[in-house]
């Protein structure tokens, strides 16, 4: 996936998954991430309010 997100390695975005240097995903990265999977962005947020 990280690669078809136009990053060399999967570093980016195991650090984003796992907030590591407080990095995280952003609303472009959302997008491009479902566009990948062939989902909608609002697939990606199910059941968010049970991780709050």
């Amino acid at each position: 996936m990280s690669t078809k997100l136009g990053y060399q390695s999967a570093s980016p975005i195991a650090m984003a998954e796992t907030n590591y240097r407080d990095k995280r995903f952003n609303i472009e990265h959302l997008a491009n991430i479902a566009k990948c999977l062939n989902i909608g962005v609002t697939d990606l947020l199910t059941d968010v309010d049970e991780l709050l």
